[in-house]
């Protein structure tokens, strides 16, 4: 449908609505959770982090202003989170996801990847709702472009995979579920309907309301807005779009035919993974479940929550190997959150008993997991601004550590800075260049950042 009345001139008759670029809000995230499936990244049950963040001068929030400290990567899609997907496509990275949509043929993204960055995973492009129904139709059909044919007698090409069949099935699965903020809340009183795959989206300042999604026949998008980009508080997915996608796909269905259960494709394996992250197991993990994975890419990525420390029975304190002689010990196993999830729980961090301290003689538990930079993000650019005294433009450097006690060090250029604990900030005055960051842990352990200033010199 192109518009509600060709004729009416003074609301923008005479514009093809579905041949119009939009911000989609949310409606792209599905395609940014397949295709981390695809690459190896994730799970659908991987345990990753919503809590307030910043990504260089970038600090979305989630549209209800609230967060979880942490959540599954496939209840986060349910819930329509932003933060868990802006951080998933940093590690995805801009150029790839960009790529998979103009593979698409999403001809509406006209700027140069660098020029778009992370918004892009939460509504920061533009795409119209025909090359919106391309991506659902894609999906539906175990991740194969569909050329779309308009006019009839055209030839529409040839279409191409873009996703495996596996990552397709997985995500098509998390989209089915009723258990969503944008389930329609009639619905509930009137039956289970067919089996409907969908997502809603609303864009900043409430412009654009959107639902997509098929079922096993159709695939159909709605967009609800103003041609003259008027916004009203009403244009929310959820409420508006999302009742007529349901409507649209149960009126087209072909009720004669049962449909059939939808089984995982051969591209898919059993694979056991921690309990509790979602990710492979170490041996500190006290239990594993069942989970699909793809068999070409499995995730390699090892449980980092959960650190088994020797604890002395007698005293309850922790120890090393070089202090365990001639005590009663036994190894236990215990969650160590990320410290910027520790920060946000605050008192609530400990959900299970506290790691242990050490015992005064031993050295502090170390980890195998190294250190990870927190601050600056990966790729950020540090801006100073012209006439402010250098002192007053401090950067913090705070990295997260699985070293049970103990502290980090911090090196800028090889210079020691100095120590901080782990999730706590050690404030660094730059100088314009490019400077290479180095944190290590009281295990010995190290990781590395190059950060780029920019601005006057002293």
């Amino acid at each position: 449908v192109g518009n509600p009345d060709f004729w009416d001139d003074q609301h923008g008759g005479q514009i093809a609505g579905f041949d119009v670029a939009r911000s989609p809000g949310s409606a792209l995230k599905p395609f940014l959770f397949a295709l981390a499936v695809d690459r190896g990244l994730i799970l659908p049950g991987t345990l990753v982090e919503d809590v307030p963040s910043r990504w260089g001068g970038y600090a979305p929030s989630n549209a209800n202003d609230r967060f979880s400290g942490l959540v599954r990567l496939d209840e986060a899609l349910s819930a329509s989170l932003n933060i868990p997907f802006v951080g998933l496509l940093q590690e995805l990275q801009v150029p790839v996801f960009l790529g998979a949509l103009r593979a698409c043929e999403v001809t509406s993204l006209h700027r140069d990847d660098d020029r778009y960055g992370l918004s892009a995973a939460i509504g920061g492009v533009e795409i119209t709702p025909l090359e919106l129904a391309g991506l659902y139709a894609m999906l539906a059909r175990d991740g194969r472009t569909v050329p779309l044919q308009v006019v009839a007698g055209e030839n529409p090409g040839r279409g191409g995979r873009i996703l495996s069949p596996g990552a397709s099935y997985m995500t098509r699965r998390v989209l089915r579920r009723r258990d969503r903020p944008d389930f329609p809340s009639r619905r509930r009183y009137q039956g289970v309907p067919r089996s409907i795959h969908w997502k809603t989206g609303t864009s900043f300042g409430h412009l654009d309301a959107w639902a997509a999604g098929s079922d096993s026949e159709h695939t159909a998008v709605v967009w609800f807005g103003n041609f003259d980009r008027a916004p009203a508080a009403d244009l929310v997915g959820a409420d508006l779009a999302g009742p007529v996608l349901f409507d649209l796909l149960e009126g087209a269905a072909d009720r004669s035919r049962t449909p059939m259960a939808e089984v995982p494709p051969h591209d898919l394996m059993r694979v056991r993974v921690c309990a509790h992250s979602g990710t492979m197991p170490s041996a500190a993990c006290p239990s594993t479940v069942e989970t699909l994975a793809l068999r070409r890419r499995v995730p390699l990525r090892r449980c980092s929550f959960h650190v088994a420390v020797d604890v002395d029975l007698d005293s309850g304190l922790s120890l090393d190997p070089s202090c365990r002689q001639g005590r009663r010990w036994e190894r236990r196993s215990f969650l160590v959150y990320p410290a910027a999830v520790r920060r946000f729980l605050g008192d609530r961090a400990w959900l299970e008993r506290p790691v242990p301290s050490s015992a005064p003689e031993c050295r502090p538990a170390v980890s195998s997991r190294p250190p990870r930079i927190v601050s600056p993000a990966h790729g950020q650019v540090v801006m100073l601004p012209p006439g402010l005294d250098r002192r007053m433009q401090e950067v913090p450097l705070v990295a997260d550590s699985a070293v049970v006690g103990g502290s980090v060090s911090w090196f800028v250029n090889g210079e020691f800075l100095g120590r901080a604990a782990p999730g706590e900030a050690m404030w660094w005055v730059p100088e314009p260049g490019s400077h290479e960051l180095l944190v290590m842990d009281g295990s010995g352990l190290s990781a590395r950042r190059t950060v780029t200033v920019q601005g006057p010199a002293a």
